[in-house]
């Protein structure tokens, strides 16, 4: 177990989820973190819709049109935040930041909510853990979204990275207890010439 688990983290599997309730016309914060070393690759988002996904930004200036002149990016060593300000019901959804050309990545839901009639004392954008379903939600027809675009490596890539990975521990696994296996029956039969030796020469 102890083993598996360490494979899992030399092979840099880095799965997790946020959600993220803000209010209309507040902020979303997509802050993804990563190790350093991958500071100079290019660092991408992409929305899920129901015809598969949208690339929406990236740290080398892309940015879908919905998102212009709302869109910050700050950049730092390990982490880079894609802030969205003014955000609108049609910005809810799920969203993937990831590493190009690898497979780390941070799962984020976003809900948007109608303001509150109270001013916000605080700003209006909270974490939560994520639910435990994480089906995508079902667009209505006319609400707005973009039209698809495919683009960037995921989907069915990142499963079988990630299936492959599980593999590779099975079959390293299994290799060593099998190898373990071989190694004790090879000590059982050295035993057993001197167990008799032993017991004709005591004889």
């Amino acid at each position: 177990m102890k083993i598996s688990i360490f494979l899992l983290l030399l092979l840099d599997v880095h799965l997790s989820k946020e959600q993220q309730t803000t209010e209309r016309s507040g902020e979303i914060v997509l802050k993804f973190d990563f190790q350093p070393y991958y500071n100079s690759y290019k660092k991408s988002c992409l929305k899920f819709i129901p015809e598969g996904h949208l690339k929406v930004m990236d740290n080398r200036g892309f940015m879908y049109d919905f998102l212009r002149g709302r869109l910050t990016l700050i950049e730092r060593s390990g982490s880079i935040e894609f802030r969205i300000a003014n955000a609108q019901s049609t910005d809810g959804g799920y969203y993937r930041c990831y590493v190009d050309g690898t497979d780390v990545y941070k799962d984020f839901l976003v809900e948007i909510s109608e303001p509150s009639r109270r001013p916000p004392v605080r700003p209006t954008s909270t974490v939560k853990p994520p639910p435990t379903s994480t089906a995508p939600p079902t667009l209505r027809p006319g609400s707005g979204l973009p039209p698809y675009r495919n683009s960037g490596p995921v989907g069915p890539w990142t499963v079988n990275v990630l299936f492959a990975k599980v593999v590779l521990i099975a079959t390293i696994t299994l290799a060593g207890c099998v190898t373990a296996v071989v190694v004790c029956c090879r000590r059982k039969k050295s035993k057993r010439p001197r167990l008799r030796n032993l017991l004709s020469s005591g004889v």
